[in-house]
């Protein structure tokens, strides 16, 4: 594979989605499977400007 097909498939890529994990209000004395907030998020890239298309065009050209 050369660095330009490389270079292609990269830009064909969509991104990773992200994954965070947290608690939140954890103080001394408290439980913590009765008194912490537990949070899950995942979210995922947007691509609304198109620049996901123009990333391939310019790999397809080099």
């Amino acid at each position: 594979m050369t660095v330009a097909e490389g270079l292609e498939k990269q830009a064909k890529l969509l991104p990773n989605p992200e994954f965070q994990f947290q608690n939140e209000n954890l103080q001394p004395g408290q439980t913590y499977t009765r008194d912490v907030d537990t949070l899950a998020m995942i979210s995922e890239s947007l691509d609304v400007l198109g620049k996901r298309k123009q990333r391939i065009a310019v790999a397809c050209r080099a």
